[in-house]
């Protein structure tokens, strides 16, 4: 019996050793085109440059949130600020570009996309700052379904 111990120790360890493994990961998906979100990116600043505040908003889902400054808030909330804070009328108070573009595949259907924005021109000083966004492929094709900003 007493020689069966060591034999009975050095399963348990095994065993013990194989819980503790750390997982494998799994290489994310490649059916994320980034050329298609880097395309979304350029149409919403293209929007935003030509006065359409309501194209600027198009590539996100109509539940889409958004954390900033003061916390999450609605579609129709940012809107209303962005309509106050970055645009005359119906034109742009400043030039909007995106920059340092990064998008990671989150599986088939969902990335992160992340980046830089710029504001400049508009005899204002220029102003930036830094964006996550996660994206959903959606029954419309790819769509903002959260963005957080700073």
């Amino acid at each position: 019996m007493n020689n069966k111990i060591p034999f009975i120790l050095f399963l348990l360890g095994i065993f013990l050793w194989n819980c503790n493994s750390p997982e494998k990961q799994v290489a994310a998906s490649t059916t994320v085109d980034p050329k298609i979100l880097r395309a979304l990116m350029d149409s919403s600043a293209t929007a935003w440059n030509e006065g359409s505040l309501e194209g600027h908003l198009s590539i996100y889902d109509s539940a889409a949130t958004f954390m900033g400054a003061n916390g999450l808030v609605s579609i129709p909330e940012v809107k209303e600020k962005f309509q106050k804070k970055y645009f005359n009328g119906s034109k742009p108070v400043q030039h909007l570009a995106f920059d340092e573009i990064q998008i990671k595949p989150l599986g088939a259907d969902f990335a992160l996309l992340t980046g830089k924005f710029i504001l400049s021109g508009g005899n204002q000083p220029e102003r930036s700052g830094r964006f996550s966004l996660v994206l959903g492929k959606t029954k419309t094709g790819w769509k903002v379904l959260h963005d957080h900003s700073s």
